[in-house]
């Protein structure tokens, strides 16, 4: 039976349950999600990226993106989904990837730009917060919205950018997704939560009510790294926008068709080239988080100014 849900300010058709906010509106569908044996398969040239994702484009608007442990994607011209799964079918262990990497390609190809991040609202605008895998993006996130800011987005942050139109990050979904050591310090039992996958050691959390689901402007974009004092500084120019391109979830398969690798430079350029970008650079240490949001109030406070 299909299930209808809204998403990144699109409606999704699925054969599965995703678990996300329901979408009873009586008109069409923007994406269809399905099961089905992806034609080719085995005999499809792979190669495998980062994470254990193996890729393989079936021509200009196709990519098929394959786990081991899970099964295989097949993401088509943004409007089709259609998934493979290894045996035995299991709901759970398809939704990580599904609503990850493989929604990140499809809004890609609608023509997004996607960032690997997380997004909270503030003063009517959007902070991104972007870093390499294990640099906090998740747990600062989360525990700003523990303190009342409203959560845009989780791991991914898709943008509408256009030349000459303001950049608008559309809201994904409200669910977060934490190790077991951020939930614990933020009084949360990761036994109380669903694990995201029996070999993934994260924590779903649901924050329906800390959640916002109105496409908001882009105010700033933070690239978060470890260091040993607190600061953040402003990027300009060619480094501001190497660290747009860098967290982009659609180069992890930098093979993409040339008219792709186009639009994503021309993306990034003009988004650098707009809106303010920030190296935070903080310890590795849950109790600096406070210090953080203070730093974080300073810049809203600037109304998110492109660094002069």
């Amino acid at each position: 039976m299909a299930r209808y849900y809204s998403a990144y300010g699109l409606r999704l058709r699925s054969e599965i349950d995703l678990l996300l906010p329901a979408d009873r509106s009586a008109s069409g569908e923007d994406i269809v999600i399905r099961l089905g044996e992806i034609d080719n398969l085995s005999s499809l040239p792979m190669t495998r990226g980062n994470d254990g994702v193996q890729y393989g484009f079936q021509g200009p608007d196709a990519l098929v993106l394959h786990w081991d442990i899970i099964g295989s994607y097949r993401i088509s011209s943004g409007r089709e989904i259609l998934i493979q799964p290894n045996t035995p079918l299991r709901y759970e262990n398809l939704r990580q990837p599904l609503l990850g990497t493989v929604m990140a390609v499809a809004l890609q190809q609608r023509g997004c730009l996607v960032l690997h991040g997380s997004a909270i609202s503030v003063g009517g605008k959007s902070i991104i917060f972007t870093g390499d895998k294990g640099e906090g993006k998740s747990t600062l996130a989360s525990w700003l919205n523990q303190q009342g800011t409203k959560l845009l987005s989780d791991d991914v942050c898709a943008m509408n950018c256009r030349e000459g139109a303001p950049p608008t990050l559309r809201p994904s979904f409200p669910r977060i997704k934490l190790h077991a050591d951020a939930m614990q310090f933020m009084g949360k039992n990761p036994a109380d939560y669903p694990q995201v996958h029996p070999e993934v050691p994260k924590y779903v959390q649901d924050v329906s009510t800390e959640f916002c689901g109105k496409t908001q402007p882009v105010g700033a974009i933070c690239t978060l790294r470890t260091g040993e004092k607190l600061s953040l500084e402003p990027l300009y120019g060619m480094e501001a926008m190497k660290e747009i391109l860098r967290h982009m979830l659609i180069n992890r398969f930098p093979d993409h068709p040339i008219e792709l690798r186009k639009e994503i430079f021309s993306q990034s350029a003009y988004l650098s080239r707009i809106i303010p970008v920030y190296s935070l650079t903080r310890p590795r240490d849950l109790q600096r988080l406070p210090d953080i949001a203070r730093l974080l109030e300073q810049l809203a406070a600037r109304r998110f100014c492109r660094p002069l």
